[in-house]
């Protein structure tokens, strides 16, 4: 890791010198920028005409440089890389409130939680004078090396969520629809279903009509569990999807922060809203996961 930091530091200093921002450098290359800032981090691969064009730009006079970039394997300690930014602390705390909706949202749109998350692109767009920043990430699909079970961990749920999802799993209807009934995006529906976000009682009469439920089995709880990083780990580690999307979080937290820095923007970024999509490919279903944050 103190080699990558080094030499991030030496083109750090090179780009600075030169006057060029990143977007300039993410043009040449054809990526980018978070990628482009992952690249000189060594968080991301890169390739020897990547390397070649960045060499033209930036004149690098370094062949060690060359030397750790080619390497085809890097291992990192993921729990070192998350601790190393606040930013990407606080990417991991409020994308995890979603924990168990991106896999509620997965299995319903690709039939399975038993993922890996493989990213392609990785877009982030900041907004002038709206104070809002979005983080876009595309992905392929596919088995995961180790198999884990393709069922939802509801351990840490209130009854009353059980008893959702149980009619929801019974009745047949997809999280979608009964987003559609109750006017809200399907991963807010799936919080409200967790008790993590309240519902409206015009809300509560429309699930409870469409679900088939009596008003003496609707046993309110005020059950929003609390950002736990035990639990949260927990759950994890016994995901393939939630834990691709915490590596790539890991890898990708520091060259966010200096994207976000180099804008203006510090730690101090709450989660708006999350959006997962599906989207047809000729090589298979994308996984693209938007997340929009406001400063």
């Amino acid at each position: 890791m103190f080699e990558l930091d080094s030499i991030y530091e030496y083109l750090l200093r090179i780009k600075n010198k030169k006057n060029i921002t990143w977007e300039e450098i993410a043009v040449f290359l054809g990526v980018e920028e978070l990628v482009t800032i992952g690249m000189m981090m060594g968080r991301i691969p890169m390739t020897e005409v990547q390397y070649q064009l960045l060499d033209t730009l930036l004149e690098i006079d370094n062949s060690e440089v060359k030397y750790v970039f080619m390497k085809r394997e890097k291992r990192f300690d993921l729990e070192r890389l998350k601790n190393r930014s606040q930013i990407t602390l606080k990417l991991l705390q409020q994308i995890m409130i979603y924990d168990v909706p991106i896999q509620m949202i997965s299995k319903e749109n690709f039939g399975t939680i038993n993922l890996s998350f493989n990213l392609l692109k990785a877009v982030v767009k900041i907004s002038d004078g709206e104070n809002l920043f979005s983080v876009t990430l595309t992905a392929t699909l596919s088995d995961p090396i180790h198999k884990m079970k393709n069922i939802l961990d509801l351990s840490h749920q209130s009854e009353l969520s059980k008893l959702l999802i149980k009619k929801i799993e019974e009745k047949g209807i997809t999280y979608e629809e009964l987003a559609k009934e109750i006017s809200l995006s399907t991963e807010e529906a799936c919080l409200c279903i967790l008790d993590r976000q309240a519902l409206s009682e015009e809300a509560k009469k429309n699930i409870k009509w469409l679900l088939d439920i009596r008003d003496e089995e609707w046993v309110e709880t005020n059950f929003i569990p609390p950002y736990s990083d035990i639990r949260s780990m927990s759950l994890i580690y016994s995901s393939s999807i939630l834990f691709s999307l915490y590596k790539t979080i890991c890898l990708l937290g520091e060259p966010l922060a200096a994207l976000l820095y180099e804008n203006g923007i510090n730690e101090d970024f709450y989660l708006k809203e999350l959006n997962i999509e599906k989207e047809p490919a000729p090589a298979g279903d994308l996984f693209i996961l938007k997340i929009t944050f406001y400063n």
